[in-house]
């Protein structure tokens, strides 16, 4: 979500039925942005969204007069998040779904960490389905720095940053900035998840040549 609502025309209504507390107490709420509207549970599911995005309205989604008339209590999907995005992109207000609130869940994410010595350590987030490895660093993190010296990930070490998956000769193992602008580890015409046998956790150090 993160990586593509921003490619999306203004006025689009996002429908995130990523929900494994269906039924449950969760909230399911109803965020508009400048651009943009989320409908989605409460469950953290919006908190990348929202580090570049700034809520203009926010709102418990609880009028069931705009749900279907039976609700079952494991497909809120058809039953209620559908039918309130039909509501809301023929332009209801969203004021009429509920009560308004301050503040959704968050989740905690993995952060980066700048350590002494120009040390950068991420972490693998997400593994595509071509075993590409996407780290939490993003290209801002490193845009300022003069050199990187290596990107070590297990007992792998990269020593420099490639501009496509075709570098190098296949079977290379590559680091370079995404579509998404973080810094994923892949290899040329392979799969690094398989030949690093590594997943979401590991950590990814860059050394930096300090400024100055």
């Amino acid at each position: 979500l993160y990586s593509s609502y921003k490619y999306f025309p203004p006025k689009t209504v996002f429908v995130v039925v990523v929900d494994p507390g269906v039924g449950s107490e969760r909230r399911i709420i109803c965020l508009r942005t400048k651009s943009h509207t989320f409908l989605a549970p409460d469950n953290g599911i919006l908190g990348l969204v929202l580090t570049k995005e700034r809520p203009t309205f926010l709102v418990d989604v609880s009028n069931k007069k705009y749900f279907l008339p039976e609700v079952s209590a494991t497909f809120h999907g058809r039953d209620i998040f559908a039918p309130v995005a039909a509501h809301l992109s023929l332009g209801l207000n969203p004021s009429k779904l509920g009560e308004r609130l301050e503040k959704i869940k968050e989740i905690a994410l993995p952060r980066p960490m700048q350590l002494p010595g120009g040390i950068l350590r991420g972490e693998v987030i997400h593994v595509d389905r071509f075993g590409n490895l996407i780290t939490n660093i993003n290209h801002g993190l490193v845009s300022g720095i003069p050199e990187i010296l290596s990107i070590t990930i297990g007992d792998n070490k990269i020593y420099r940053l490639s501009r496509s998956y075709q570098d190098g000769r296949p079977g290379d193992l590559l680091a370079l900035f995404g579509s998404s602008g973080h810094l994923e580890i892949a290899i040329n015409q392979g799969n690094a998840k398989e030949r690093l046998n590594v997943s979401r956790g590991e950590k990814v150090t860059i050394g930096c040549q300090p400024a100055g």
